[in-house]
């Protein structure tokens, strides 16, 4: 997904932006480092608890700011960013039990 910041930067600037996210351009790709430095950290078993931060810290962010559901009158878009902002909620729990594994990191491919 990280990759797909970078590859499809200007669509998702434009959702950004919609968002009022400042410098939307930017963010979009800081999020998308984010999500990439994060998943090869946990995929290498290299740095996995800053690795972690990382995949969390944007989940929260990109949830509270992109999913906001709390604000939207149309019941739909209601429904579906509810069930987004959820389904990052999952993932962040998901990433933080990763912590719990013991180090050496046991699912490094390394």
């Amino acid at each position: 997904m990280g990759m797909n910041h970078f590859m499809k930067l200007g669509m998702m600037t434009q959702y950004a932006a919609s968002k009022n996210i400042p410098s939307a351009k930017f963010a979009v790709m800081i999020s998308g480092m984010l999500i990439i430095f994060g998943g090869l950290g946990i995929l290498s078993g290299a740095y996995v608890q800053w690795a972690v931060l990382a995949i969390v810290f944007f989940l929260v962010v990109a949830s509270l700011k992109m999913h906001d559901f709390w604000t939207i009158k149309d019941p739909q878009e209601k429904m579906t960013q509810m069930v987004n902002f959820l389904k990052n909620m999952a993932f962040v729990g998901a990433a933080l039990m990763a912590l719990a594994i013991p180090a050496p990191w046991a699912f490094s491919i390394f």
